[in-house]
């Protein structure tokens, strides 16, 4: 049922409009308070939870309004506004998400899934065929990950498939309309097959550029170890990282350097930068498989 559905002149259909107050003015939006006052960094997180009270107390006198209607005996009634109900909460959960997002605010959630076509968003194994969309199967863990922490961005990290398994997944847009990707080429690593390595970013939100080297290195295995995805606010990098064991040489010598010098870089240009992902280190020897 769609969200806008919701019949004008009902009960509900002005329940959800909500404002807040901020000296003695009353505003309907946290982006028309910014207009007015001309100052996008006036206290926004104030004004975000203010106007969340505001939605928030609206909702909840509607909680009493949906029991009075369960009890009317009328089940034809009951029904529609039933209906009626749920858009109004899918209304306020969406409005809540934009006020999250216009002040700053995105949930990201870094993972890495070791494969992800086996048990990430399906119950089983995904076999990709042509043509094919795989979606977020109900129960899988991407779903419990999606209804725990509704994340507006997802990194993950060792991803194991090439260009044609993550077509598939590209393919389906309903809920990450945008996925970017860094595969491995098959034969980079010998006796590994397609899709070692590999990252990914699934986002709610469209990354401005999109790069899958990483500056300055001198040496590119091209085995899909990074994503940077530039956003309008921030700079997000997503990194699978070479270990110390077979990868000692590459990681200390050239991999780290690069890294360190290129996050200097983006930290003396003044932009906001989140750094994420598996960085193949332990802190002390208890994380360590083997001493």
């Amino acid at each position: 049922m769609a969200v806008n559905s919701i019949k004008q002149g009902s009960p509900l259909s002005n329940s959800y409009k909500s404002s807040f107050a901020v000296g003695g003015i009353l505003y309907n939006s946290v982006d028309e308070y910014v207009d007015d006052t001309k100052n996008a960094h006036e206290d926004r997180h104030t004004i975000q939870k203010l106007y969340i009270e505001g939605i928030l107390q609206k909702f909840l006198q509607n909680v009493g309004l949906y029991a009075q209607l369960e009890n009317t005996g009328n089940s034809t009634l009951s029904l529609t506004k039933k209906g009626e109900y749920s858009n109004f909460i899918a209304l306020v959960l969406s409005q809540v998400r934009d006020i999250l997002r216009s002040v700053d605010i995105f949930r990201i959630v870094s993972w890495n899934v070791n494969g992800i076509r086996t048990g990430i968003v399906s119950k089983g194994t995904v076999k990709c065929k042509e043509g094919q969309k795989v979606g977020i199967e109900i129960g899988s863990n991407m779903d419990k990950l999606e209804d725990l922490y509704h994340p507006d961005i997802i990194c993950l990290q060792e991803t194991k498939c090439g260009d044609e398994i993550a077509d598939c997944f590209n393919a389906h847009t309903e809920l990450y309309p945008w996925k970017y990707w860094s595969c491995t080429p098959s034969g980079i690593q010998k006796g590994r097959g397609t899709g070692y390595a590999g990252v990914s970013i699934w986002s709610k939100v469209k990354a401005r550029k999109i790069t899958t080297k990483l500056p300055g290195l001198k040496e590119d295995k091209h085995e899909g170890r990074i994503i940077i995805a530039e956003f309008p606010k921030f700079i997000l990098i997503n990194v699978y990282t070479p270990n110390s064991g077979t990868n000692e040489r590459y990681r200390l010598t050239d991999w780290d350097v690069a890294m360190g010098r290129y996050l200097c870089s983006l930290s003396s240009s003044g932009k906001r930068v989140i750094l994420c992902g598996d960085m193949n280190v332990a802190r002390g020897p208890i994380d360590v498989w083997q001493v």
